[in-house]
Formats: C-alpha cells, structure tokens, sequence
C-alpha cells in the first residue's frame, strides 16, 4: 500500500496515482466543468476560432486555458460547392521515452464531400492503460462551401459538490 497524498520524504505523487483519484470522483469519461468561461469559442474569421479559457477533464487528466486566456485553432479554407466537417479536439499525449504528458488544441479536418460531409474519425483509449494519443472532440465546425459553423459537442458537467447539494 501506498500513501499519496502524504509527506514520504521523497518525491512520490504520480500523475498516475492523481488522474486515478480524478477518475474515482469525478469519473471515467471527458468533461468540461462549470467554471471560467467553459471553452466557449468564437470565429473571428472564417479560418481561426478562438477557444476561450475553462477547466477539463479527459479520463482523469486535468488541462485547462488560463483564466482570462484565450487559444486559437485554425481551419482551412473550405471549397465552393463543397462540405466538409472538421473537429477542435483536445488532444492527450504521453511520450513513451519520457514519459513526459500533454494536452493541447488540434484540428482534425475531415473530408470534402460534394452531398453530407462525415465527421472525420478521432482517436480514443484509455490514458490509464498508457494510449497516446487520445482525442477529445470540443466542437465540430460545419463548412457549407467557404462559411464555417460551429457545434459544441461537449455538455457542462455541474461539480461534485453542487450534485450532492441538489440532491438532498
């Protein structure tokens, strides 16, 4: 047995040993919590959105954007007469020589189609289990020809502490 959240004289808490705790109280899946701004995101042009700030959860992996921060993900350009669908995902990853662990925003640009564009295909596993990467979609933009659209795909997820109050 192992004490983690003791003093041991020695460095001992692992990333490991917090994304754990996080999966046993908050839960297993991806989540995006009430708090900051939530990730909402903005076009400010037809190929950036701004992604601002919030706290997350993927799997037990806590990331966040800084209060008052703001990132930007970058679409390409669509085509006249064309759809396409693309995803903003968080993306987890661990490399395996290091062990050094990430998270940040890419795009996931899914195929033109002249009729219904698809969602492209992201990637999925268990962080626990040592897969990287791990893809968690924040907002699907929608391209009809050259005009983007964007569709949140995450649900706000109330905290622990306000569910047991509700609840009584």
């Amino acid at each position: 047995m192992n004490i983690v959240t003791g003093y041991r004289g020695e460095p001992h808490i692992t990333s490991q040993a917090a994304q754990a705790f996080n999966q046993g109280t908050i839960g297993t899946g991806n989540y995006v919590f009430n708090i900051g701004e939530k990730f909402s995101a903005t076009l400010a042009d037809v190929n950036t959105v701004t992604i601002a700030d919030g706290e997350a959860i993927m799997q037990g992996c806590h990331f966040r954007i800084e209060p008052g921060e703001s990132e930007t993900a970058n679409i390409a350009n669509g085509t006249t007469g064309m759809n396409r669908k693309d995803l903003i995902c968080a993306r987890y990853t661990k490399d395996s020589a290091t062990g050094i662990e990430n998270v940040e925003l890419v795009v996931i640009q899914g195929e033109e189609s002249s009729s219904t564009a698809t969602e492209p295909s992201y990637n999925t596993g268990d962080i626990l289990d040592g897969d990287s990467p791990i893809d968690f979609p924040l907002y699907r933009v929608d391209l009809a020809g050259l005009t983007p659209t964007l569709v949140r795909l995450f649900s706000i997820r109330k905290s622990p502490a306000t569910l047991v109050s509700s609840s009584s």
